[in-house]
Formats: C-alpha cells, structure tokens, sequence
C-alpha cells in the first residue's frame, strides 16, 4: 500500500520517540522534512539517486531559508514572553499553524520530486544523505528500521 508522503510523516511523527529523535536531529542541523521524506522513501524501498537528493535537499534549504526557518525563529523568540501574555499566546499559536502548513507544503513539494523514483533495496541511504549534517549511529538505523516496519 503506498501512502502520500504527508500521511506517512504523520503516521511515523505519533510514534514512540519520533518526535524526540526528529527535534534533535533538527538542534544539530537536519531539516526535519528532508528525515521525513528520506523515511519515507526508505519505506517506499526507493533506490538511492544522488541527483534527486541533491534536488531534494537545495528545496529544501531554500524553503528552510525562506519561510520555516523566519517562522521557527519567531515562535521560539515568543516562546517565554507568550507564557505571561494570553495575546502573544495567541499569535504564537498561528505562526506555529502557520509554520506546520508550510512544513505539509514542503512535503507536498519533496513528494512531487519523487514521483519517477525507481524500486530498490532500504538500505538508509536516503536517510544518510537527506538528514546531514546529522550523522546516525548503528543503534538509531535499527530504530528507524523498526519503526518503518510497523507503517
């Protein structure tokens, strides 16, 4: 059964540790969409193209650049300020629905670049590639394969 790739990151995001696993990540750099769709593309069994990676990543710097990264920054500038503020509160909550709907259309888009990837074997290397400069250890791979398999 094949999935759109915003469904599959919902579904992988509500498991155990995904979460904690995805914002650490992000502290050391990685854009979370590009882990997303690298998953993704593992658990579509996607065969690893260099090409369509590097189209994939310098999408997603631009829309990192451009819009999620302004929008992070502003919610997270908010952040302590809000907890006093019901109304800063309240404009903190848009720009984080903001920022998620710019994360599905990000998807949308990486999704899009993918349609023409041809069958291959999971073997991370999508995974290794997309969510640089994040280097994953032996035990956090297996994690992820695990998780992929109950998708």
């Amino acid at each position: 059964m094949q999935i759109d790739l915003w469904s599959f990151a919902n579904t992988l995001y509500a498991m155990q540790n995904t979460e904690q696993r995805c914002l650490w990540a992000q502290a050391q750099g990685a854009n979370v969409c590009l882990i997303l769709c690298a998953l993704w593309l593992e658990w579509r069994a996607s065969a690893f193209d260099p090409i369509l990676a590097a189209k994939l990543i310098e999408h997603a710097k631009s829309e990192e650049h451009l819009v999620l990264g302004p929008l992070r920054a502003l919610r997270t500038q908010w952040k302590t300020e809000a907890q006093h503020n019901d109304a800063l509160q309240k404009l903190r909550e848009s720009v984080k629905r903001l920022e998620l709907e710019a994360e599905k259309n990000l998807l949308q888009r990486l999704e899009d670049l993918c349609c023409a990837t041809q069958a291959g074997k999971p073997n991370f290397q999508w995974l290794k590639k997309l969510s640089s400069p994040v280097t994953w250890k032996a035990q956090e791979l297996r994690h992820w394969q695990q998780l992929l398999l109950t998708v």
